[in-house]
């Protein structure tokens, strides 16, 4: 079901056990998908019509709607490791990669700027794979999160 959802990247995990719609789903035993869209919490006429397309390959997938799924031309799998990347000093957060791009560990994915523009902190990958979130709030502090990369598979 999930490979009609035409993400062009997947996740598998274990069924979540949380007090969510998904947790309560799996507990029950039957199959669901989480499915995002948009960015930063904006939603584009993009963004939406994505995924409203993905919704209608599903049903079309699972038989409730009449014609035939669309098969997803490039779907990368991500694996279970995430990483989590925090500022490491306080300023103003520039990111110079967007969410689903695949970056190389040691690459340079966002920077840090004190009021005047001064680059005070450089922020690399910490390992090689998608980046799955960027915090798009300008403003940070120490230990607040950037980004969030998933590992491929």
């Amino acid at each position: 079901m999930l490979r009609y959802s035409l993400a062009d990247f997947v996740t598998l995990r274990a069924p979540n056990q949380a007090m969510t719609t998904t947790g309560a789903t799996s507990r029950a035993k039957i199959p669901n998908m989480l499915i995002e869209s948009g960015g930063g919490g904006i939603l584009t006429p993009e963004s939406t019509s994505r995924h409203v397309n993905a919704v209608m390959n599903v049903i079309k997938y699972l038989k409730m709607l009449k014609g035939t799924p669309i098969e997803p031309s490039n779907q990368t799998q991500l694996g279970e490791r995430a990483v989590g990347v925090r500022a490491t000093r306080g300023g103003f957060f520039t990111y110079l990669v967007n969410a689903g791009d695949v970056v190389e560990e040691g690459q340079q994915i966002g920077q840090i700027t004190d009021p005047f523009g001064v680059v005070i902190e450089d922020i690399k990958a910490p390992m090689g794979g998608a980046v799955n979130i960027i915090n798009f709030l300008s403003a940070k502090n120490t230990g607040d999160p950037l980004f969030s990369i998933c590992e491929l598979r």
